[in-house]
């Protein structure tokens, strides 16, 4: 997988693929993937792998959160969004 995301034409070629299937979305630098891939990805991985991929999203989110979100309200709405990012999708139904 390393390989083909540093070869830019087989990255490319490899994301044009999974659009193909709506697999992924792209929506300028950014790509969402669909909740049923995600969710054979994580269920493949080994625990420590598992560990290693939590632990990343984890510190995109924290250097991505707003760092007044306490004392500034014009940044709940945001603190919110990371807030429901990060959170297990099993606890964000028994809020809604």
């Amino acid at each position: 997988m390393t390989s083909v995301l540093q070869d830019e034409d087989g990255r490319d070629e490899s994301l044009a693929a999974l659009r193909r299937y709506s697999l992924i979305g792209r929506v300028g630098d950014k790509i969402s993937v669909h909740r049923l891939v995600q969710l054979v990805t994580r269920d493949n991985l080994a625990l420590q792998e598992r560990k290693e991929w939590a632990g990343a999203a984890v510190k995109l989110l924290n250097d991505e959160f707003p760092q007044d979100h306490l004392d500034n309200v014009q940044v709940w709405p945001e603190s919110f969004c990371c807030l429901m990012l990060s959170l297990p999708q099993d606890m964000l139904r028994s809020w809604v």
